[in-house]
């Protein structure tokens, strides 16, 4: 089956509309705890990288983000490890990126 051009890349909305949380150790449990939250209205996925900083978070983001549709949310939770590294400021400028 071939997909129409405006389809291509895209995740056909069916159902619920999705709510994906990526980040850093501090993520661990978010998912869990708004699919507890907010019942069966979201499907809700995780994904936690601990020790990761944000250029590798934003990047998995970038990912995940061409599969969405305007009903779905990506949160994208870190900068822990950059603010460790002292790297504040490249966290800023992925993250900076990542919302243009």
């Amino acid at each position: 089956m071939v997909c129409p051009a405006q389809f291509r890349g895209k995740r056909v909305q069916k159902g619920k509309p999705k709510i994906t949380v990526i980040g850093d150790s501090f993520t661990r449990g978010m998912a869990g705890e708004l699919a507890h939250n907010l019942g069966n209205t979201f499907e809700v996925i995780g994904h936690v990288m601990t020790g990761a900083g944000m250029k590798t978070i934003t990047e998995t983001a970038e990912q995940e983000i061409s599969t969405l549709t305007k009903k779905d949310i990506v949160v994208v939770w870190g900068a822990t490890n950059d603010i460790a590294r002292n790297e504040t400021n490249n966290a800023l400028v992925y993250i900076t990126e990542f919302a243009k």
